[in-house]
């Protein structure tokens, strides 16, 4: 009995002396929690770059677009082809899809070889191959006169810009036809097909084999949105916001990204944890320097590493008594099946003795320990790096979404994954670990990546059919360009009749006249109270401008709800509440005893009297207050400002006065100024053209900055006779500008003294001002300017006794950096709505009205 013990003790004290060998000698292949982290961390820096428009190119972590943008949703229904091509064999699926919950999906497949030679040779053969076992497949299915919808898995790095193309960037594993990279396979694999001539396919959909394997889970778990392949390769893919990925225009909706994460670490990233066993793995590899991160996890060379160790323990006499044997030697001879089979718990041990005795050694009970515990260094060392990376993705998933917790499904396919004994739970606790707010679930793919193929094409034929039937529906709305033309016509006619005296009345466009007149021109200043009412909300804004060199804008706001009951009950009700709000507002900021002027932006038809009186002609927003149409909505605000008898009294007084009603504005039928860019970044189209009134018009427009800078300012102001014209080129050593104006008074007695200015520069260009006479303020005022390069700028003001021309102005920038300002009103067919908010556009114009009138 003791000496049984004193036995047992001795094997234990020797099984755990050899392991700490082992642990020591491969210390470099066992991470550390924060390694593992740290891993984790450079893999999302790399998921970035991936997914950046500037940085995406050079990416080693690819994140490709698949143009797969949503999961199955179990409305998919028909018969479908799926083909997988990315190992030593090929396969063929039919799919059945119905709406039969007891089996929703019926598969038959058919396995085909693809044999060394043809995965080496030319890509047309390959090709060709490919299309020959589809005839066979669809021979035996008797559906060869069918046209039936293909999804084709090809597990290959491919750029995608449509869901049924794919241009192969570079092969991987062990193919490496020829003339196929860079080639788009889709369109190989239809010429072999039509080459062919005795079937027909659609194909729908490429998908790389991780989208399918998660689009094959997604079926039957809608919230799988990771997929990742654990096999003889390795890769991952996840749906990624839309507008996170600047390959791709738009910005709503999610699209699966394949990562290639094989290729992480191509760039040195990784250089620190790889071993010298690494390094001659990659150096006897068919693509040197390439798929490094899959080349340290995948099972296609865990078997190989484990061998190169085996064999430089042995040479240090560390293992097998110093014995190599030929075997030993010979790359292959242990495959990651053998791997698998030595870390089995019970006969693991039995399986390794059996595995090292073919190869010749004579292996110990203590050999084998030594081996089995090789296998389970390197085989956990894969499960954390595939942690690592796909902790990245989670963690993106986690914080992309902005919860507290993910709960979230991974669908995993590969025979690493399924095979090897530990490698799950190893994985999944590690995962757990590195996103630890998460509860994530791991789904196996039992029907493998194929039947995903499928289901993207089952999807994509779902969305084509709901967005034919859409069209369909919606074909009545779709206007033709003379349908188009004649609404422009009708338009035309009414604005006119809506001009017009006679016909104002009857008009439905009613071209109410706002009686705004001049814009800001910078030296306003003082604090201004603003009013918007035109919606469900009611904002009121302190504005605070101050001129001079520091010129700035203050502005404090705070919103109102509108109850429905106010909004469809009394006008006394709704203006009542109204005040209140002022009020409040006044007493938040501290200004209960103010008196400042006020500005109200009411967004319904009004017709206006003067700048501070409009008659509400109808209610529109779903507004339907009492007693208010027909009337004057200012003076039924000062009548609710007498009821609620307001501290600060902010009465509705005559312009002139303080505490007063400035301006009522509706924001539907200004415009007051526009600039935008397009179609690219160095173009950009200004529209200018007359503001109210026959004698009045305003202009700003100019090219800059850089050599060919010019900027031309010229306007005319109320009144026959006053004219102010600005122009100057600059910055730099030729720079000049000249000020030229008539002013009215005794001065200029009879208006029509004229202005030439002729100046020589520095580099002999020459600049040339004319002001021109100006009685009638009936004729037009043109700039022509000789700039740096031959470039040629210039502004023309229009004849203005009709008040019914326009203006517009394309200029080429050198860099889009500059804008163009104009003072607009709408005289002729021409409707644009006020582009900006209309409350600032009021705040920006009230304090100019206030000044103006007051001069």
């Amino acid at each position: 009995m003791i000496a049984a013990q004193l036995l047992a003790y001795y094997f234990t004290e020797l099984k755990d002396d050899q392991l700490k060998k082992i642990d020591k000698y491969l210390y470099s292949m066992r991470f550390s929690d924060d390694t593992v982290k740290d891993i984790m961390n450079r893999f999302r820096r790399d998921m970035e770059n991936g997914l950046g428009r500037d940085t995406g190119p050079t990416a080693t972590v690819k994140m490709l677009p698949t143009f797969v943008r949503a999961i199955p949703d179990g409305s998919e229904k028909g018969d479908f082809i799926a083909l997988d091509l990315g190992g030593s064999n090929f396969r063929i699926l039919r799919v059945k899809v119905t709406q039969d919950k007891k089996q929703p999906v019926q598969m038959e497949s058919q396995v085909y070889e693809t044999p060394d030679d043809i995965i080496h040779g030319s890509g047309s053969r390959l090709f060709a191959h490919v299309a020959d076992c589809l005839g066979d497949f669809m021979e035996k299915q008797k559906i060869k006169d069918k046209k039936l919808p293909v999804g084709f898995t090809f597990s290959f790095p491919c750029a995608q810009t449509k869901l049924d193309e794919a241009v192969l960037l570079t092969w991987t594993k062990k193919f490496r036809a020829s003339g196929v990279e860079g080639m788009d396979v889709v369109n190989l694999l239809n010429r072999a097909i039509k080459k062919r001539g005795d079937y027909e396919a659609d194909i729908m959909a490429v998908v790389n084999d991780t989208v399918g394997t998660m689009m094959t889970c997604g079926f039957d778990d809608q919230r799988c949105e990771v997929g990742v392949i654990i096999g003889t390769g390795t890769n991952a893919c996840y749906m990624e916001e839309l507008r996170h990925i600047d390959q791709v225009e738009g910005d709503e909706g999610r699209m699966c990204i394949n990562t290639e994460w094989g290729a992480f670490g191509d760039d040195g990233s990784l250089e620190d944890i790889r071993t010298e066993f690494d390094r001659e793995i990659d150096r006897g590899s068919i693509n040197p320097g390439k798929q490094l991160f899959e080349k340290m996890a995948s099972g296609m060379y865990m078997g190989e590493l484990v061998r190169l160790i085996l064999v430089k323990m042995a040479k240090e006499g560390l293992l097998f008594e110093g014995r190599i044997t030929p075997e030993l030697l010979t790359k292959g001879k242990i495959e990651t099946k053998h791997v698998s089979a030595i870390e089995k718990s019970k006969e693991g041990l039995k399986k390794c003795m059996e595995i090292l005795t073919r190869l010749g050694v004579e292996p110990s009970d203590e050999d084998c320990l030594a081996v089995q515990h090789v296998c389970t260094i390197v085989s956990f060392r894969s499960a954390n790096l595939v942690a690592s990376t796909l902790g990245g993705i989670l963690a993106r998933l986690k914080e992309s979404k902005g919860v507290a917790r993910l709960r979230t499904t991974v669908g995993i396919d590969g025979s690493l994954y399924k095979m090897h004994p530990q490698y799950a739970r190893r994985l999944h606790k590690t995962v757990r670990r590195l996103v630890p707010d998460s509860d994530v679930r791991f789904l196996l793919s039992e029907s493998g990546s194929a039947k995903g193929a499928a289901m993207v094409t089952a999807v994509a034929y779902r969305l084509t059919e709901q967005a034919r039937q859409i069209q369909q529906t919606m074909a009545e709305f779709r206007l033709g360009e003379a349908q188009l033309l004649e609404v422009k016509k009708r338009m035309r006619q009414e604005i006119e009749r809506g001009l017009k005296k006679n016909s104002h009345q009857e008009a439905t466009v009613k071209m109410l006249p706002t009686f705004v007149r001049r814009t800001p021109d910078g030296t306003e200043n003082g604090d201004f109270l603003a009013l918007d009412l035109g919606g469900t909300n009611f904002r009121v804004l302190l504005v605070k401008i101050r001129s001079g060199k520091k010129r700035s804008v203050e502005m404090h706001n705070k919103i109102y709800a509108i109850p429905v009951e106010v909004m469809q009950g009394t006008g006394e009700e709704l203006f009542d509440h109204i005040v209140h709000c002022i009020s409040d507002f006044l007493d938040y900021m501290g200004m209960k005893s103010a008196r400042l002027p006020l500005g109200f932006t009411f967004s319904f038809p009004c017709h206006q009297t003067s700048l501070d009186a409009g008659i509400l002609v109808t209610w529109t927003k779903g507004f339907k207050a009492t007693d208010c149409e027909g009337e004057n909505v200012v003076e039924l605000l000062r009548e609710a400002i007498k009821r609620k008898e307001v501290t600060a009294k902010q009465e509705v007084l005559p312009l002139a006065l303080e505490g007063n009603m400035t301006c009522l504005l509706a924001d539907g039928i200004t415009f007051w100024s526009v600039s935008w860019m397009g179609p690219g970044p160095m173009w950009f189209w200004s529209v200018s053209w007359m503001g109210p009134g026959p004698t009045w018009f305003w202009s700003v427009s100019w090219m800059g900055p850089g050599p060919t800078w010019f900027w031309s300012v010229s306007w005319m102001g109320p009144g026959p006779t006053w004219f102010w014209s600005v122009s100057w080129m600059g910055p730099g050593p030729t720079w000049f500008w000249s000020v030229s104006w008539m002013d009215p008074g005794p001065m200029w007695l009879d208006a029509s003294w004229a202005h030439v200015v002729l100046v020589r520069l520095l580099d002999a260009s020459w600049a040339h001002v004319v002001l021109v006479r100006l009685l009638d303020a009936s004729w037009a005022h043109v700039v022509l300017v000789r700039l740096l390069d031959a470039s040629w700028a210039h502004v023309v003001l229009v004849r203005l006794l009709d008040a019914s021309w326009a203006h517009v102005v394309l200029v080429r920038l050198l860099d889009a950096s500059w804008a163009h300002v104009v003072l607009v009103r709408l005289l002729d067919a021409s409707y644009i709505k006020f582009p900006r908010p209309h409350s600032e556009f009021l705040i920006s114009i009230s304090p100019f009205l206030s000044r103006w009138r007051a001069q």
